[in-house]
Order: structure tokens, then C-alpha cells, then sequence
């Protein structure tokens, strides 16, 4: 029971270094757009060239992007309409990503709706780092899981736009699906919304936990448990215990690693770890006997 603890804090703290740690990313981004926009000096080529830089710099990203509020950057807008890398509305939104092996540059689609535009509207009306919702996106031409982290740009007070970026949960799945607990366990995350960021069977990524069938059921029961180990019953009848633990990737924002072992495997280490102390024992008691 203790090791399944264990195993199950370590890979929450893996992952929150892999995924809260992109924070001070976005931090440093914030930082330096707010103070273009102090000093007066709010141009969008330097941006562009920071944004690039950084996402090169840092080959864990997916993507890294800024928003702005009409006329909000630099109120120059109207001289961008249409331009390449923007839309109609020649608002500042860059969207900086990787695709093709290249770092290519568009503009941020649907920041003004919600829902699709989450990303956005989320930290911008909240005025707070937020984790969003982990959602399917096409790169390359594959459908890939993904999450954005992303923070309000506020000068002087007010709620200017927002930075932030996008990292795929691919290589999060890669990395929990090669951990096998105990030896025939195995690990999946999920976030704070219940989608199944990462799970064995990849059919159920991207789900939602009322949408995972016999593959999560229970899960909700853990999550509302953390730190409790349940007993979980398959489809075939495998009867395996279970653990989560809070992932903290904000202050106030969490997911959860799961740990599920088959009960077999559970008893099969508890009555090794009996008979290796009952034989100490016994072979501590002989030679006392003999001294």
C-alpha cells in the first residue's frame, strides 16, 4: 500500500514540474510584453522576434502566443488588417508554433468565443494563471491532446490581453505509460475538469471520466478520495487497488495522477515482505538461542 504511495507522489511531482514548471515560461513572456508597453516601447516585430526566440529555445513547447485587446498594444491595428500573421480585425494575437519541424507563425483563432476560445477568455476575465481544459489539436496532420498555460498581461491594472502557450501531452502519456507499478500496475492522469490526459488504452485519452466506460469507472470515487487506495473491478472480473493523488500545477488549480495495481500483485508483495520477516525472526530467535 505504501509503495503504490509512493509511486503515485512521484509522478504527481514529476508532473508538476512538467507541466506547472512551463508557469515561469509564461511568467517571463508577461513580463517583458508589459514592460514594452510601460516604457512606451510596445513594437511588434521585437515581440514577434522575443516569442520566436523563446519557443526555439525551449523545444518542450508547442507553442507560445500572445492576445491583445483591440488597439490595446501598440493602436495600431487598422495598419495590420489582413495582413500575413493576422486576421481582419489586425489586433496583435500571434500565435508562434511548431509544425513540420519549423516554427511558423499565424494568428489566434476564435479569443473572442467561448468555450473554443477558453484559452483567452479564461485568464483574461479571471485576471489569473489558469491550465486549460487538455483538448485535441492537429499537428502535422495528427490529432495530438494538448493544454495551454496561460496569464494575463495587466499594465498599470488594467487588462490588457493575455501570454501563453501550448504544450502537448504526448510525451506525458509516453512517460506515465512506461511506469508500471509494482511491475503490472500502471499510471494515468487526469485533470481537474476529468478528461483523461494520459491512460494506457488510448482510446479513452481525451475522454471525459463519465465517457470512459469500465476503463475509469470508479475513478470519480478516487478522485473525490485522494490519498485513499479503493478496490476497482474490471470488465473481466480483475480486481485491482487504486490510489490518486492531487497534481498542484496552480495555487488552486490541480489534476490528479492515478496509481491501479492488480490486488494479486498487492498481496503477492504484502505476504513476500511477511514471510521475509517472519524468516528474520525466526533465524534472529535460533541465534539467540545458541549464543
Amino acid at each position: 500500500m505504501e509503495r503504490m504511495q509512493q509511486i503515485a507522489q512521484a509522478e504527481a511531482l514529476t508532473t508538476e514540474k512538467n507541466i506547472g514548471g512551463m508557469i515561469h515560461i509564461v511568467n517571463s513572456l508577461g513580463s517583458v510584453l508589459e514592460s514594452m508597453k510601460q516604457s512606451g516601447d510596445a513594437d511588434r516585430s521585437k515581440a514577434d522576434q522575443l516569442i520566436r526566440h523563446m519557443l526555439a529555445n525551449n523545444p518542450d513547447l508547442l507553442g507560445l502566443w500572445t492576445g491583445w485587446e483591440p488597439n490595446a498594444f501598440d493602436g495600431k491595428d487598422a495598419d495590420f488588417v489582413n495582413k500575413e500573421g493576422y486576421d481582419a480585425t489586425g489586433r496583435y494575437v500571434p500565435y508562434w508554433v511548431r509544425s513540420g519541424g519549423k516554427i511558423s507563425n499565424t494568428a489566434l483563432t476564435d479569443y473572442t468565443t467561448a468555450g473554443p476560445g477558453d484559452y483567452y477568455q479564461l485568464p483574461f476575465t479571471l485576471k489569473k494563471t489558469v491550465v486549460i481544459e487538455p483538448y485535441s489539436y492537429a499537428i502535422d496532420g495528427k490529432e495530438v491532446l494538448i493544454t495551454s498555460v496561460a496569464k494575463p498581461v495587466i499594465v498599470d491594472g488594467k487588462t490588457l490581453g493575455v501570454a501563453g502557450l501550448d504544450l502537448s501531452l504526448e510525451e506525458t502519456n509516453k512517460a506515465l505509460s512506461a511506469v508500471r507499478p509494482m511491475g503490472t500496475g500502471f499510471m494515468s492522469l487526469v485533470s481537474g475538469g476529468g478528461t483523461i490526459s494520459s491512460h494506457p488504452d488510448a482510446t479513452v485519452m481525451g475522454k471525459n471520466l463519465a465517457d470512459g466506460g469500465a476503463q475509469t469507472a470508479g475513478w470519480d470515487k478516487l478522485i473525490a478520495n485522494p490519498g485513499k487506495e479503493l478496490e476497482m473491478t474490471a470488465q473481466d472480473g480483475t480486481v485491482s487497488l487504486a490510489v490518486a493523488l492531487p497534481v498542484m500545477l496552480t495555487g488552486d488549480m490541480k489534476w490528479y495522477a492515478i496509481v491501479s495495481v492488480p490486488e494479486d500483485t498487492v498481496f503477492a508483495q504484502l505476504h513476500a515482505m511477511m514471510r521475509d520477516a517472519v524468516l528474520t525472526i525466526v533465524t534472529a530467535a535460533v541465534l539467540l538461542a545458541l549464543a
